[in-house]
């Protein structure tokens, strides 16, 4: 039995805690600007001892966040509660992009922005749901497993508000060495069975893990949501692969998608977060918070 076997819907908070990532770009002959968007970013969220507060974080595909970063400005894209989206603008030179060290071993960007959820219908992935390396082995990780993705899908973003697409799979392959990956060399990485489009470069991929709990003699499956990664994107069929002369001189071939995409490892972006000079930022601000008497939830014990 499996979540599919009692048509599961999938949480709410899946596609809430997605936004949109994109350009403003101004047609020269009309001179009319529309926001473009690159990609797809989720907010995460990590505890503090401070009650009631978390600290949050928008985290996406470096490669979305480097044609961000060469712009003076760019938008999130995100749904508010009066029931239609904002486009938060953001100016590049006050954000801090945090990317991997040592190289482009990792296609992951983690963005420090100052953003008031409290007007948004967002709902933070905790960061306590991020599958570490560690963790693959004790809860059973394998081919076979069954995730989903929640994104943008650019055919049709959504008019009055975001209406992030959502595609299911499986992972087909946890490899135990780095795969080979254009631009970024060799990488850490998951492969799952799933077709990335473009847009979803940065969302985030969602394990389900069914658990079979006993109810009146009856077995009764529900699942545990965990972060898998995120998505770089997927292998196309090489040119030399398609036999159709006509498809190669067309370009077709750089467009057939072999149905395997590319998941970052969530334990890359717990390597960002848990950075000496995030996780002082933190540490300040709960001792700032400690110094003027604020409550905490350690005061609370």
């Amino acid at each position: 039995m499996s979540p599919k076997d009692i048509n599961m819907r999938i949480p709410e908070s899946v596609r809430k805690c997605v936004v949109y990532l994109g350009i403003e770009i101004t047609d020269d002959a009309t001179g009319v600007s529309e926001v473009k968007f690159k990609g797809t970013g989720f907010i995460v969220s990590v505890p503090t001892s401070i009650q009631g507060m978390n600290f949050h974080y928008v985290v996406t595909a470096k490669h979305v966040a480097v044609k961000l970063d060469r712009q003076d400005a760019f938008f999130i894209s995100a749904n508010s509660k009066d029931g239609g989206s904002r486009g938060i603008k953001a100016e590049t030179k006050n954000v801090e992009w945090h990317y991997p060290e040592g190289g482009d071993s990792a296609d992951v960007a983690v963005i420090t922005l100052g953003i008031n959820l409290s007007d948004f219908d967002i709902i933070a992935m905790p960061i306590g749901m991020f599958i570490k390396n560690t963790d693959i082995e004790s809860l059973g990780v394998g081919p076979g497993d069954e995730v989903i993705i929640s994104g943008l899908f650019s055919k049709h973003p959504g008019k009055s508000k975001n209406m992030p697409i959502i595609r299911t799979g499986n992972i087909a392959m946890i490899p135990d060495e780095p795969i080979p990956v254009h631009l970024f060399g060799d990488m850490d990485a998951y492969l799952i069975e799933a077709r990335s489009i473009g847009g979803l470069s940065g969302s985030p991929v969602i394990l389900l893990k069914p658990v079979y709990l006993l109810d009146d003699a009856k077995k009764v499956v529900t699942a545990q949501m965990y972060l898998l990664g995120l998505i770089h994107g997927h292998w196309d069929v090489p040119p030399e692969s398609i036999i159709d002369e006509s498809d190669m001189e067309s370009g077709i071939s750089a467009h057939v998608n072999m149905g395997i995409a590319i998941v970052v490892p969530a334990q890359k972006i717990i390597e960002i977060i848990e950075k000496p000079k995030l996780r002082e930022q933190r540490n300040q601000i709960v001792r700032d918070y400690k110094a003027k008497n604020y409550p905490t939830q350690d005061d609370q014990k």
